[in-house]
């Protein structure tokens, strides 16, 4: 037991925590998370928010930001505004904030060096696709960070706009959930005739 979790063994000695397995051969899909998941960008992007907040009056702890993974910018900005300040924050505001956060990533990138890919993750997804298993990235990132990630990663040639299986939280309905996204959003060859949910 792992945590209250039902550990497994499972065939070729792999391991699942909880009751649920899906062999091989019935995956219709796999569905991946960029930041954090598939690329090492999460402590890279803090970055960018502590230089950032105190220009427009907020903070970030690391904690809060660790907190915020998975949410749109936009939507972590307002939540933050709303918590911090006491009001909505206004379009203007939120639009303001993100193109100087944009432009702090890209100062932080350009020192630090672009993110590494997470190479167990990115090997899942490669097996699939050696397997004939569609793959689809579903992202609360913006497309310009993503697609750059997914370049300087090597991992383009698997996921891209061509391919059309990334899709972006700001392209689909608010609030929606990475297999939500998923059904949304990819048009990719293969994708749409993966059964989600």
């Amino acid at each position: 037991r792992i945590e209250g979790q039902l550990c497994m063994s499972l065939p070729d000695g792999q391991r699942t925590i909880g009751p649920h397995f899906v062999a091989d051969a019935d995956l219709a899909g796999l569905l991946f998370d960029c930041d954090g998941t598939l690329i090492d960008t999460m402590p890279l992007f803090y970055h960018s928010w502590a230089e950032v907040c105190p220009q427009h009056g907020l903070s970030m702890s690391e904690d809060d930001f660790y907190g915020f993974a998975g949410k749109p910018l936009p939507d972590i900005v307002r939540e933050m505004h709303r918590a911090q300040k006491g009001t909505d924050a206004t379009d203007a505001f939120v639009a303001a904030f993100l193109t100087e956060k944009k432009r702090a990533h890209l100062q932080a990138e350009e020192k630090l060096g672009a993110p590494a890919p997470i190479a167990c993750v990115v090997a899942l997804a490669r097996g699939a696709l050696a397997r004939g298993v569609p793959v689809c990235l579903a992202t609360s990132g913006l497309r310009e960070h993503v697609e750059r990630h997914l370049e300087s990663a090597g991992l383009a040639d698997i996921f891209n706009s061509r391919l059309g299986n990334v899709v972006c939280a700001a392209e689909v309905a608010a609030g929606a959930s990475l297999p939500e996204m998923a059904r949304e959003g990819p048009k990719g060859r293969g994708w749409r005739r993966a059964r989600l949910g």
